[in-house]
């Protein structure tokens, strides 16, 4: 029933201004139909030598220097879940997460909201750390994930609805 509704994964850390920052961005953004921040790894692990920031995905993780608008003529980048806040209204609009996509179901969601004209705003402001459990520094975790993804971005058709500059196609 709250006009805001926002998400983060079981994990996730939140700032201790993440509410009020999330309210205060909606107020300051008024033409933003959803809000996306930063996650950030912390902890005490080591980081594997081939882990770099191509590999944000498996971890969950969200690091954009830039304010960032994400609609239809930048539909290809996705506001993750782990530190996502949506304006109820989304829902009335264009429906709930798709219990068909247990995984990318936030780039579903989005690809829904960007072809009904909404807007996302992605702001790094808004901070959330996530410590990353030893089990997705693996190679073994990755591949997995990998393979998982291209399974649903497939079922998406998500490289035939994006065009390769970000731009969301119409449908055909």
């Amino acid at each position: 029933r709250a006009p805001i509704i926002a998400f983060l994964d079981d994990d996730g850390i939140p700032s201790s201004d993440w509410v009020h920052s999330m309210k205060r961005a909606f107020d300051e953004y008024p033409q933003a139909d959803c809000i996306g921040g930063r996650v950030r790894p912390v902890g005490s692990r080591p980081t594997p030598s081939w882990l770099n920031q191509t590999h944000a995905g498996p971890g969950a993780l969200q690091d954009r220097p830039q304010q960032q608008w994400v609609n239809r003529a930048n539909a290809w980048a996705c506001l993750i879940g782990a530190n996502l806040a949506l304006r109820r209204t989304v829902f009335d609009d264009v429906g709930l997460f798709s219990a068909d996509y247990p995984r990318n179901q936030d780039r579903e969601l989005e690809l829904r909201m960007w072809r009904a004209g909404k807007q996302g705003l992605y702001l790094p402001s808004i901070d959330v750390l996530v410590d990353i459990p030893e089990e997705r520094l693996t190679k073994r975790y990755h591949r997995r994930w990998q393979a998982t993804t291209g399974k649903y971005h497939a079922r998406l058709r998500f490289r035939d609805r994006v065009e390769a500059n970000g731009r969301l196609r119409d449908e055909d």
